[in-house]
């Protein structure tokens, strides 16, 4: 059977990509709720989850959440109360803690920001008390917590736009809850505020405002006012846009089912023309997979604890299966999974959860792509990493994936000396009379000039440690084909077929070696035919690709057990270990190469 050469395969998909979008950009939740694995040595850390004060209902809420975290690590739960000692639940917990085998404890707290009044006295509180005990980031503060924002928009039909499309006119005003004064109201505002650009940028909202009421610390009357800042905010959103939606984002008063702050906050907007999304933020399984996912971090794992996810490209099943044949050996003993593909949310989802079941609390995805830059947003967005989508592949932002794993990711072929070791050792293999031959190298490229430099520019560095394997070639030269930009691939295949004729005028053979990481790309089909001709191979499935894979699986490894462990912000600055080299991190840190 004859195989369709690339450009038309990759034609073929983006008819597939284009007919998918309907349904591919929507944001798409996962039903299923990820597997919390409890450490196999959780050594001497405990970890004290802190919440607000709500009521009877609410705290009952908030247990539920907490129970499942409970039965994979060594925690407690405190509620912190609005008046008197704030510690006077939490130091009992401590104490059980400590008589459960903890020497070491880190606070995790369940607030949705980090200046909500209750933490910071707590915050205060545990700085004198002399004890070793750490603070975390609070929940508002994950991607996870992001996550539940966006599944609210999505199940009220707000949807990432397509790229170019206009965006509908729906805005968006969050309710929070906590303040006791007017700077604290601004500091939560401002906290809130911050949570709701980032869900912005990702569904293409209008506008957005935040409002933060009372407490139930304090008089009636301040919280009265503090209500009777909703309406004006709803009705000003509501006069400038076609739909407005009101979201409570808040672990406030929830004594029972009638004696809700979100009634209160309903009744504020009676005749605003608005819509009020009630559901709370507990219950929401995101809580539990935050508490585990942030006491990950403060664990150090085992090896049998660290997965990998392999992303190269991905296309038919020859080429796909080039990339895993070689590297069988090297993953029969760790946890690895692949996940060919351009980025895609299942399929990485997919190999999360393979790594989830196998018992893997930390994961490294290991970009296997010619360059360190490619999909590297998109990738960063959908590990929780970053806050930019990145590439949209014609389609809104993706979902991200739901773990309690701890991610970082590191990858990009670049010019490697093992590349260009191995692709020398490819045209070796053609070579008959090396003095008569030239060696031409061929990358994909990139659509924009930008990119396409950076290509060729790895490109010179090749052929250059190449020359340094064989000196004894007449010629070495490099170009891109830019196969996938129509209008750059025209201007690029003309110059490639430039270079050959004038080699073959000086009576050499042209030697043309794919710097690809597997296969020919375009040259089995654009140059096979000529004379004077020899087409080589890309660099799987040869032995260096196999010990390049070994070489970031090895430094993975290294980083992972870098960052994780007892206060893992200060475990995870770039310059504190030289496994960090090339990595991204939480927080959207990429360490230097």
């Amino acid at each position: 059977m004859t195989r369709l050469p690339i450009r038309y395969l990759a034609a073929f998909f983006a008819l597939i990509v284009v007919a998918g979008t309907t349904t591919s950009a929507q944001h798409v939740m996962e039903t299923r709720v990820p597997r919390l694995v409890p450490p196999a040595d959780p050594g001497q850390v405990g970890f004290l989850v802190v919440a607000p004060d709500r009521g009877f209902l609410g705290n009952d809420e908030v247990r539920d959440a907490f129970r499942k975290f409970s039965e994979a690590f060594r925690a407690e739960l405190a509620f912190l109360p609005w008046d008197g000692d704030p510690m006077r639940f939490a130091s009992p917990a401590i104490e059980r803690l400590r008589l459960n085998g903890a020497s070491k404890i880190a606070a995790l707290p369940l607030f949705l920001a980090g200046t909500h009044p209750l933490l910071v006295r707590v915050h205060d509180a545990i700085n004198n008390t002399g004890l070793d005990i750490a603070v975390a980031d609070p929940f508002g503060a994950s991607y996870l917590a992001e996550e539940i924002l966006i599944e609210r928009l999505s199940t009220a039909g707000v949807r990432p736009g397509m790229p170019g499309a206009p965006p509908p006119d729906v805005a968006v005003l969050v309710v929070g809850s906590g303040a006791v004064d007017a700077s604290s109201t601004s500091a939560m505002e401002a906290d809130l505020s911050d949570t709701l650009g980032r869900v912005s940028r990702a569904t293409g909202l209008a506008a957005t405002d935040v409002v933060v009421v009372r407490g139930p610390s304090g008089d009636f009357d301040e919280l009265q006012s503090s209500l009777d800042r909703i309406r004006p905010a709803a009705d000003a959103l509501a006069k400038a846009h076609d739909r407005v939606l009101v979201i409570p984002w808040h672990l406030g008063s929830r004594m029972d089912s009638m004696m809700d702050l979100n009634g209160s906050l309903r009744r504020s907007l009676a005749g605003v023309s608005v819509e009020f999304l009630a559901q709370g933020v507990i219950p929401d399984p995101m809580a539990t997979v935050w508490m585990a996912q942030e006491a990950n971090r403060w664990i150090p794992p085992t090896a049998n604890e660290i997965g990998y996810v392999l992303m190269p490209h991905g296309a038919d099943i020859d080429w796909n299966e080039s990339i895993r044949q070689p590297l069988a050996e090297l993953t029969q003993s760790r946890l690895v999974e692949y996940a060919f593909s351009m980025a895609d949310p299942v399929v990485l989802g997919r190999a999360v959860s393979r790594l989830e079941e196998r018992g893997a609390r930390a994961i490294v995805l290991i970009r296997v792509f010619a360059q360190a830059a490619s999909f590297l947003d998109r990738i960063e967005y959908l590990m929780g990493l970053g806050d930019e989508p990145g590439m949209s592949m014609g389609m809104g932002p993706p979902p991200r994936v739901r773990s309690a794993a701890i991610f970082a990711t590191l990858g990009g072929l670049e010019d490697h000396p093992a590349f260009a070791e191995a692709l020398a050792a490819r045209a070796r293999a053609l070579s008959n009379n090396p003095s008569q031959e030239a060696v031409l190298l061929l990358g994909h490229g990139a659509g924009s000039d930008e990119g396409n430099a950076a290509w060729l520019e790895n490109l010179e560095s090749i052929a250059s440690q190449m020359q340094e394997h064989e000196p004894n070639f007449a010629a070495f030269h490099w170009a891109n084909w830019r196969e996938d930009w129509p209008d750059a691939r025209e201007e690029a295949e003309a110059q490639i077929h430039g270079i050959i004729e004038a080699e073959r005028a000086l009576g050499r053979t042209v030697l043309a070696i794919p710097a690809r990481m597997t296969g020919t790309g375009p040259s089995q089909y654009e140059l096979s035919d000529l004379d004077g001709v020899q087409i080589g191979a890309g660099f799987a499935p040869h032995p260096l690709f196999a010990r390049w894979i070994g070489d970031l699986i090895t430094q993975g490894e290294a980083a992972m057990r870098q960052i994780m462990g007892w206060q893992p912000d200060e475990r995870s600055r770039c310059d504190s270990d030289a496994s960090l080299a090339g990595v991204s991190l939480k927080g959207g840190r990429r360490c230097d190469r």
